[in-house]
């Protein structure tokens, strides 16, 4: 066997796998021939991922052309892709060469990995299965992850561009299969409402919604999940607006954790995240809510994800209505709106009088909140439209106020002005008892200026 360690065995060792990878590519007689050396591919890969080997740039080139040696020996070939995906998975992390090779300082070996790993979990469930039911599996998604969110704004055309869109296609597989509830799920940490793996795995998913032709079963499969997750997001969301603004409370306080519990007037430090992962579970129901209306699906009667939304509850008399409008009734609280450019003053805003000599606290955490309310209310609007039972839930929780008083410019939240002037047409809509509520409504006098 060629000393890998050995400089002067580097050529070598690129030269042959370069033979390989040509000499086996669709060939499958040739792969099986050469799937006997598999094990002494892996031995030499798990020595230039080593640290110091990684670190010597003159080792990436036979380390790439090896990965694409053995990645021609496997790929269309699907007796071989079981084995080799069955060894390289079911083994202790610490000897992980997919691991390894995702850790390289290398962009191109990085790339490549990824290359190899679509290749095996393409077209297949089982393959694709053991990244949820395996600790390694679990470790790698991870890992896939965080290279992504370091790739995400390199130049398109450019190696990590290019990883980045392999990484993308790898996730849209796992999607497919109906994988992903799982995987938000196991990349979960307790004590934790969000992980900033599961944030980008939601970024993942909101753009997947945005571009594949979308089918009833995959409906049916993600949006349970997605539901479920909005309704946790939006319990913390309501339970600290509540502890920062002192306001009163929908949901039970959260159960006690080894951190020392917020004070009235104190503003969650984790608020922005979370509002920011609430936003993109907003955005994918908005996109399963539209799908009902598509002549193109053909969901069962009473079965298609509008209905669902509309059906379901985090407890009784509470439903997705009522906790979109105590979102945006503690939002627009929460956050000064910003017009034109400038905050509005701060004094004019309608905080409870023992919090209001204190700075906002909103003031100084804007990031993570842009969008909001804007996609909130266009996902309200979405929902009550034809509906008669929606509409008077939202009038009984107090929901057309709250409506009304975000038909206003506010560029933290572009177009919602819009979009509240939809909901609010939706709203009254075949509706009498709304239109009179309406109707009773009168504007406030202007102050003179």
């Amino acid at each position: 066997m060629v000393d890998a360690e050995n400089p002067s065995s580097r050529d070598l060792i690129a030269s042959l796998a370069k033979f390989t990878r040509n000499l086996v590519a669709a060939v499958p007689g040739n792969q099986t021939k050469a799937f006997d050396n598999e094990p002494l591919i892996r031995d030499v890969l798990f020595t230039y991922t080593s640290y110091c080997s990684s670190q010597d740039e003159s080792n990436y080139r036979a380390t790439i052309l090896l990965i694409q040696s053995i990645s021609n020996m496997v790929t269309g070939n699907e007796v071989l892709l079981t084995r080799f995906w069955d060894i390289w998975m079911n083994v202790p992390e610490s000897l992980s060469v997919i691991l390894r090779l995702l850790g390289s300082p290398d962009t191109r070996t990085i790339l490549s990995a990824l290359v190899l790993i679509l290749n095996c979990v393409h077209g297949s469930v089982e393959r694709s299965t053991l990244f949820t039911t395996t600790p390694l599996g679990l470790r790698i998604i991870v890992t896939i992850l965080d290279r992504m969110v370091s790739f995400h704004d390199v130049e398109e055309l450019s190696d990590g561009g290019q990883a980045f869109e392999i990484g993308y296609s790898i996730f849209s597989r796992l999607i497919d299969f109906g994988l992903l509830p799982d995987l938000y799920t196991h990349i979960s940490l307790e004590d934790e409402i969000i992980t900033p793996h599961q944030t980008v795995l939601l970024k993942l998913l909101d753009s997947y919604l945005q571009t594949a032709h979308l089918t009833v079963v995959m409906c049916q499969q993600l949006c349970p999940m997605i539901a479920s997750t909005f309704f946790d997001l939006g319990e913390y969301n309501i339970n600290a607006i509540d502890r920062a603004l002192s306001f009163g409370h929908i949901y039970p306080a959260p159960a006690q954790t080894s951190e020392a519990p917020l004070a009235a007037g104190e503003l969650d430090m984790l608020l922005p995240s979370v509002c920011e992962a609430l936003v993109l579970m907003t955005q994918c129901l908005i996109t399963f809510a539209l799908t009902s209306e598509d002549e193109d699906f053909d969901f069962p009667p009473g079965d298609n994800p509008k209905d669902f939304l509309n059906a379901a509850t985090v407890e009784e008399g509470v439903g997705m209505p009522e906790v979109i409008i105590s979102l945006l009734q503690r939002f627009d609280r929460l956050l000064p709106r910003v017009m034109f450019g400038k905050p509005v003053d701060l004094s004019t805003l309608p905080l409870p009088p023992e919090v209001n000599h204190q700075p906002h606290p909103a003031s100084s955490t804007a990031a993570g909140f842009s969008y909001v309310k804007r996609d909130l209310v266009r996902l309200l609007g979405i929902l009550c439209v034809g509906e008669k039972a929606v509409q008077d839930r939202i009038r009984a929780c107090g929901g057309i106020p709250v409506i009304m008083n975000l038909c206003v410019v506010d560029e933290r939240n572009p177009y919602l002005r819009e979009h509240a002037i939809f909901a609010l047409h939706n709203l009254l809509e075949g509706n009498a008892e709304n239109q009179r509520l309406v109707d009773q409504i009168r504007p406030l006098p202007q102050p003179p200026s």
